[in-house]
This record gives structure tokens, sequence and C-alpha cells, in this order.
């Protein structure tokens, strides 16, 4: 008989399966993290990532280059120009 709760990795809490997104290539058929730890952090990625955002900190001539390859994780070429 399959349980009725399942362990969300993220928050660390036992939840009903009807907190969880289905993955079929999960054994259980759901992912690991429940829809509050998924929403949560698609939230903070978009805004972290968002246009407006990268747009401001490019724009920003007290944000060094050193400090947006921190941020973002990536390479940043010194030469880069925006575009409205």
């Amino acid at each position: 008989m399959k349980p009725q709760t399942k362990y969300c990795n993220k928050c660390e809490q036992n939840l009903s399966y009807s907190e969880f997104y289905k993955d079929k290539s999960s054994a259980d058929g759901h992912q690991r993290y429940c829809k509050h730890c998924v929403k949560q952090y698609q939230t903070s990625f978009n805004d972290k990532f968002s246009k407006k955002n990268i747009t401001r900190l490019l724009s920003d001539p007290s944000v060094s280059i050193e400090k947006l390859r921190l941020y973002f994780g990536v390479y940043v070429e010194e030469d880069f120009t925006t575009s409205d």
C-alpha cells in the first residue's frame, strides 16, 4: 500500500501527495519538492534574473564587473552595451 505522505527535501516536512507536482520520471510519480518550495524557488529565480533587474545593474556605474560575475554566477563581458 502506498504511503499517504511524502517528505519534502527542501522544507523538511511530511506533506500529503496533493502538495507535490507530478513527475513521471520519479519512482513515486511526484517531484521531491512540495509546491510551496517550488513556487518560492521560481519567484526568487525570476526576481534575480529579471530583465529589469539586469538592466538596472548594468546601468549602475557603482556596480563592478566582478560583482556582476559573483551575483549572476556567469562571465560578463567587460565591453557591454545595453539597448532599449
